[in-house]
């Protein structure tokens, strides 16, 4: 998103029963699609949710280290 190159990410995360939720992530150098589909995940609602982001705001978080 950085350089405006579009690209596509999948990211796959596992129920403990070991079904997939599938996190597919589409930028077209303007906007960024995510899309959640838990229609393979038997406990899960079984819906695909697509929701589109065109304005992103960077966010840093400072690291904390533990005092001794």
């Amino acid at each position: 998103m950085k350089n405006g190159v579009p690209s596509d990410l999948r990211i796959v995360h596992y129920t403990t029963e070991g079904d997939p939720i599938l996190t597919d992530l589409t930028y077209n150098g303007e906007s960024l699609e995510v899309k959640n589909d838990t229609t393979r995940d038997t406990y899960g609602s079984g819906e695909i949710r697509t929701n589109s982001c065109s304005n992103m705001i960077k966010e840093v978080n400072p690291l904390i280290l533990p005092t001794s």
